[in-house]
């Protein structure tokens, strides 16, 4: 692999945060200390380290630079955004990016990013990626080791509609695990991953509304797959930890009690209201610190940072 180099400074990316950040579920470190993961189903694998304000990658299946230009949304300024954001006087705000700053939104593969979040509910951070790990490891493409880490393509959803529920629930996914292929079938009638892919051109709503329609995706998972993979900035997944933060922020949202469908739109549309059409940029910064402040970090991670999973 040839490397290649993006100055971006620790105001605009910090790495291990944005990776540890319950927004992708596959990076780990390598035998160098890199950060390296699969990047959908393609083969493409991506390996990053930052140093000095650098971010150095390595790539099978691309450019490297090209390949995390775009993952990492190179070409948005955190520093503009916050600016923006700020604007408003939102002090919490303000505290939550100078506590964390570099903290911004990844673009992952749409079909990886959806069933991830298909794994997700109820589930710490730890679960979730030995979850995506074991879909990957039995029926994504082996793509042999890597710097010391076994690597496994994230599953093409042709081969998620065909799988066995019993072989689901060896994985542990538990109830979720009645989704994925009920989900997968749905996609490959309308398209497959084009389809899925396709609606990065659409309206935040109207894909939102398509999302919603696939069996087990909610309110919530079709915010966090239109954020974290189809572009649409403005998304802002609500669970009991944003519901807390909108009570604490917004007037509205303060006598709202449950996340019931006119309360999510109430909780969400609060953000957006706020801050816009890079909303969901602010919601990251919002979540982080609201797991940060009530000391729930070592219980996301499993007590500890990700070291390589065992061939």
């Amino acid at each position: 692999m040839t490397t290649d180099a993006i100055v971006m400074p620790t105001t605009e990316l910090d790495l291990e945060k944005v990776l540890l950040s319950g927004q992708t579920f596959r990076w780990q470190r390598d035998d160098q200390g890199w950060w390296i993961s699969p990047i959908g189903s393609d083969g493409t694998i991506l390996r990053a380290q930052q140093e000095s304000g650098v971010l150095y990658v390595e790539a099978c299946g691309g450019r490297a630079k090209d390949i995390a230009a775009l993952y990492f949304h190179a070409g948005t300024s955190l520093l503009s955004l916050r600016d923006r954001w700020l604007s408003d006087d939102a002090l919490e705000l303000a505290v939550a990016i100078d506590n964390s700053p570099g903290l911004r939104i990844v673009r992952q593969d749409p079909v990886e990013c959806l069933f991830s979040f298909l794994c997700s509910s109820a589930a710490p951070i730890h679960r979730i990626r030995r979850c995506v790990d074991g879909m990957s490891r039995l029926l994504g493409r082996d793509l042999g080791v890597h710097h010391g880490v076994q690597l496994w393509a994230f599953p093409e959803v042709e081969r998620l509609a065909g799988v066995l529920r019993a072989d689901l629930d060896s994985l542990g996914l538990g109830f979720r695990g009645r989704y994925i292929g009920d989900a997968a079938r749905m996609v490959v009638e309308r398209g497959g991953s084009h389809w899925l892919a396709s609606l990065r051109s659409a309206t935040y709503e109207e894909a939102k509304l398509e999302l919603v329609q696939i069996p087990g995706v909610g309110e919530k998972v079709a915010d966090c797959v239109c954020l974290f993979s189809l572009d649409k900035h403005q998304a802002v997944p609500i669970d009991v930890h944003m519901a807390r933060v909108a009570r604490r922020k917004f007037d509205e949202c303060r006598d709202v009690k449950s996340i019931t469908p006119k309360a999510y739109e109430t909780f969400s549309g609060s953000f957006r209201a706020r801050f816009g059409e890079f909303a969901g940029w602010a919601q990251q910064y919002f979540f982080y610190a609201e797991i940060e402040r009530r000391g729930l970090w070592d219980q996301e991670l499993g007590r500890h940072r990700p070291k390589p999973l065992s061939p």
